[in-house]
């Protein structure tokens, strides 16, 4: 992805899950809304990630956008008022069961611990090497 702003990322992934018929279009706004409110940027080792989501009304059935980003793009560090990063990696997360939700956000950043996955999720061109890598720490 080459936008270098944050609400047009979040809108573009968030478009490709609703073209796809993961979310309702409400989908779109809500999670636009959520990422001022609770910001999910994470430095990480080496490449910094963005998880944005929203509620579960909004969620058709499970999935998730991978926004590999040509330039860091500044996100708001979670729990922060002030402090950001620059990501390189957004994970969009359509989470339909709430009990769910904590447990697919844990098994994600636990997989992005591991620096040598982050850099080969960005550097990766390839939709299907880009699937593969995240389906590996996801299931």
């Amino acid at each position: 992805m080459c936008s270098t702003d944050r609400a047009e990322i979040l809108r573009q992934l968030g478009t490709e899950l609703y073209k796809a018929g993961y979310v309702k279009e409400s989908y779109i706004e809500a999670v636009c809304k959520r990422e001022m409110e609770f910001p999910t940027g994470l430095p990480m080792n080496g490449v910094c990630i963005a998880i944005p989501h929203a509620d579960v009304s909004h969620v058709i059935s499970e999935a998730m956008a991978v926004g590999v980003l040509e330039q860091p793009v500044p996100f708001q560090v979670m729990g922060s008022k002030d402090e950001f990063v620059g990501a390189q990696l957004v994970f969009m997360l359509a989470i339909k069961d709430p009990q769910a939700q904590l447990d697919m956000l844990q098994r994600l950043v636990e997989g992005c611990q591991d620096e040598q996955v982050l850099y080969m999720l960005r550097d990766h061109a390839d939709v299907a090497a880009i699937d593969r890598i995240v389906k590996s720490f996801m299931e």
